[in-house]
């Protein structure tokens, strides 16, 4: 997900430190934490947070306490088929998208989120990225909450094929990031929030956060006691949490942080700011 961002950044930042390398390895969120080099410098992208047992175990293996900032935010659409008529989902951290309409449980078949045949007694074909890929967690998480265990997805290696796979199925559901823009083969279906009203990823809607798929992406450093001092580091990171490091963010078309939400960051590492 942070793959093109991560290129964007290293450009930027050899400009002003032409000496410093850096190496972009991008092969998903689920290697991110186990291939960390033994090196000291290092930053791990993660497009889902940490797990507790991850956390705990990377600390014992390097000895030292992390930290994980949030770097930008990534606006999310669910879709569908074109045809398909589901009125829309609602965002709620109890319940996940996919519970039937009135019952608790999982729909397995449309009907169950109050479609109408001939769609509705087709089976709910559940599509997504490969399991190395941290937005694979987020769909199952989302979707499917509890029951992810017991429900099969079929897997796709690019976010393009993704998209053509859920035009081509009128039973498909997914979920993808809009941040590199909203396709137009398929339908993005409206979620509604804490207001209740089904919105759509409009500009304004998402500029206002009414619109409420927006997750935050991660970044995972090794401190040093309970600060980052390490010189190189810092002078990269508040590249990153900087005004350009953000403009940089938004050239991929994720949504950049407040000046609030970096000096938050800025405070994991063990640095005082002023807000």
């Amino acid at each position: 997900t942070l793959q093109q961002v991560a290129a964007i950044w290293s450009d930027s930042f050899r400009e002003l430190h032409p000496k410093v390398t850096l190496n972009v390895d991008c092969r998903g969120s689920e290697t991110a934490i186990t291939s960390v080099p033994e090196q000291q410098r290092w930053i791990g992208l993660m497009s889902r947070p940490l797990t507790n047992q991850e956390r705990a175990e990377l600390e014992q293996k390097r000895g030292n306490r992390l930290s994980e900032l949030v770097i930008c935010q990534d606006v999310m659409g669910i879709i569908v088929h074109p045809s398909n008529p589901v009125a829309g989902f609602v965002a709620s951290s109890e319940s996940p998208f996919l519970v039937k309409a009135g019952g608790s449980g999982i729909a397995s078949t449309w009907s169950e989120l109050n479609v109408a045949d001939p769609l509705g007694s087709q089976p709910i074909q559940i599509l997504g990225p490969k399991n190395s890929s941290g937005t694979r967690r987020y769909l199952e998480s989302r979707l499917l909450g509890a029951d992810a265990a017991n429900r099969s997805v079929s897997e796709y290696s690019t976010r393009d094929e993704l998209i053509e796979a859920v035009a081509k199925d009128p039973s498909g559901i997914s979920l993808v990031s809009l941040s590199h823009g909203q396709p137009s083969s398929v339908r993005i279906v409206p979620v509604a929030g804490a207001d209740g009203v089904p919105t759509l990823p409009s500009d304004s809607n998402i500029v206002s956060r009414r619109y409420p798929l927006i997750r935050p992406l991660y970044l995972v450093v090794g401190l040093n006691g309970e600060t980052m001092d390490d010189p190189l580091m810092r002078e990269l990171l508040s590249y990153l949490l900087s005004r350009p490091g953000q403009e940089d963010v938004m050239k991929d078309g994720f949504l950049p942080l407040t000046h609030g939400e970096a000096v938050a960051q800025k405070e994991k590492l063990g640095w005082n700011e002023t807000r």
